[in-house]
């Protein structure tokens, strides 16, 4: 019977197609199908790799730039590369992923169809005013996803709108 995971933290999961330490089909597999379709997952399995093929990047470059571009999604917030992580490599045997690189509606919290600095300042008002909005606006106005409206949701909505300037 299967599990599913616990996991709201979005992953990253490679593998070597011909892994035998770790094999797929009882280990990366399985925690990508029991991963819950609401947490953003990637599966990247390495066409003719083997475990210690993901040690490093020099052993397959897509693997680094897919690694790369996860950390710039997740980490710094950058979806400049989103699509590129989100395309099939050409030495995958499996790629699954449920990830969405649909960035028009990132900060539209007045849900007006555009982003801009009428967005900014309700965020500002907010945050000033210790309003709470709705779980749907806080999906919205919560962008670097950390379950808290501050500063840094501040500096990314800027960097958002100024982007689309």
């Amino acid at each position: 019977s299967s599990v599913t995971l616990d996991n709201s933290t979005p992953t990253l999961f490679i593998s070597g197609e011909f892994d035998n330490v770790a094999p797929n089909n009882i280990h990366t597999d399985i925690f990508y199908n029991n991963t819950p379709e609401s947490t953003d997952k990637l599966l990247y399995e390495i066409s003719d790799g083997f475990h210690s093929t993901v040690t490093s990047p020099y052993n397959d470059q897509e693997m680094g730039l897919k690694t790369l571009f996860w950390i710039e999604k997740y980490i710094l917030n950058d979806f400049s590369n989103c699509e590129s992580l989100v395309t099939q490599p050409p030495t995958a045997s499996t790629f699954l992923t449920n990830l969405d690189c649909t960035i028009e509606n990132i900060g539209d919290i007045t849900q007006d169809g555009i982003t801009n600095v009428l967005d900014l300042i309700l965020l500002i008002s907010w945050i000033i005013n210790g309003v709470y909005p709705s779980d749907q606006e806080m999906d919205i106005a919560n962008i670097i996803n950390d379950s808290a409206l501050d500063i840094f949701d501040i500096i990314m909505l800027a960097d958002v709108i100024s982007a689309r300037i």
